[in-house]
C-alpha cells in the first residue's frame, strides 16, 4: 500500500482502509494488527522539513484483480504495475523494497504472528 495521508477525524486504521479502497478497490477488509511501523524526518518538495510517520498493518483478502480506477493523476504517472509475492519471492527478489526488511518480516509474521507491540522498520 502507498503511503497513506490521514485526513482529519480520520483514525490512522480508517486511513489505511481508505486508501486500500482507493489503491486495490477492495472495500470489505477487516484490518488486523498494527506490526511495523517508521517515522523518519524528510524534506517535501519545497524543502520544508516534516516528520513522516508510517504504519503498517494485516490485512488477509483473498486473491482479487487490482481496481486501479480511484487512482489520482499522479499515481497512475507514478504506478506500473502490481504483483503479489510469495515469502520465497521476497526473500529472492534483488528488488528495492520498502520497509528494506520486506523480505525476512514476513515469515516471521507467518511463523509467530503479529507481534505484541509494532516493531521499527526502516520504510
Amino acid at each position: 500500500m502507498a503511503l497513506a495521508t490521514k485526513l482529519p477525524g480520520e483514525s490512522h486504521e480508517q486511513a489505511a482502509l481508505r486508501e486500500l479502497r482507493e489503491e486495490t478497490g477492495q472495500t470489505n477488509v477487516s484490518l488486523g494488527p498494527e506490526i511495523w511501523q517508521d517515522v523518519r524526518g524528510r524534506r517535501s518538495g519545497k524543502g520544508v522539513a516534516c516528520e513522516v510517520r508510517q504504519r503498517y498493518y494485516v490485512a488477509r483478502v483473498p486473491a482479487f484483480d487490482v481496481d486501479t480506477s480511484a487512482f489520482e493523476d499522479s499515481e497512475r504517472a507514478a504506478i506500473s504495475g502490481h504483483r503479489w509475492w510469495t515469502a520465497a519471492g521476497l526473500a529472492a527478489t534483488s528488488d528495492v523494497l520498502r520497509p528494506a526488511e520486506l523480505p525476512e518480516l514476513p515469515a516471521s509474521l507467518l511463523m509467530d504472528g503479529p507481534p505484541a507491540q509494532p516493531i521499527t522498520v526502516d520504510g
